[in-house]
C-alpha cells in the first residue's frame, strides 16, 4: 500500500496518492521484470505468489528505480537479511544501498524495529562496492548524531 513519508511527523497529514510503476521480483527469479502498477484509486496491491514462490524472498522498486521506499513484513526482512549474508550479490550494488537506506529511514519514524536495519547491515564485512557503504554511513549518522 502507498501512504506519504515523511522523516518527521507533521500535525496534519496529506493524503497524497501517485502512480507508481512498482517493481518486484522473488527469490528465485534472476531477472525481475514484474511490474504493476498503482493508480491514484488503489489504497494497496495484491502481489501474486504461486506455490513455487511461497517462502521466498521477495524485493521491491528494482535497482531503485522509483522515487519511493519500500517496507517489508518482518518474515520477509528476515530472508533478505539470511540472503545478504548467504550471497549479498544476488541484489545489485544499488538494491543493496537502498534497503540500507531504506531500512534506517523506516527504523527512524518507528515503521521497522532498528534490530533489523542493524542485523541487515552484518553482511558488510564483505561488501566490496561503494554505493552500499556510502548508504551505510549516511544512514548511520543520525544514530551517531542521536
Amino acid at each position: 500500500k502507498q501512504e506519504y513519508f515523511l522523516l518527521s511527523k507533521p500535525k496534519n497529514i496529506k493524503k497524497y496518492k501517485w502512480v507508481i510503476p512498482f517493481t518486484y521480483k522473488f527469490q528465485n527469479e534472476y531477472k525481475g521484470d514484474n511490474l504493476i502498477w498503482m493508480n491514484l484509486t488503489d489504497n494497496q496491491i495484491e502481489i501474486p505468489y504461486s506455490g513455487k514462490n511461497i517462502d521466498q524472498w521477495i524485493l521491491g522498486n528494482l535497482n531503485f528505480m522509483g522515487y519511493y521506499r519500500v517496507n517489508y513484513d518482518e518474515q520477509n526482512w528476515q530472508k533478505i537479511v539470511r540472503q545478504l549474508k548467504e550471497n549479498h550479490y544476488t541484489f545489485s550494488p544499488t538494491e543493496r544501498a537502498a534497503l540500507i537506506f531504506d531500512s534506517f529511514s523506516l527504523a527512524r519514524i518507528g515503521y521497522l524495529d532498528y534490530s533489523i536495519a542493524l542485523e541487515l547491515t552484518s553482511y558488510l564485512n564483505k561488501e566490496m562496492d561503494y554505493v552500499p557503504w556510502k548508504s551505510f554511513f549516511k544512514s548511520i549518522t543520525y544514530l551517531d548524531n542521536m
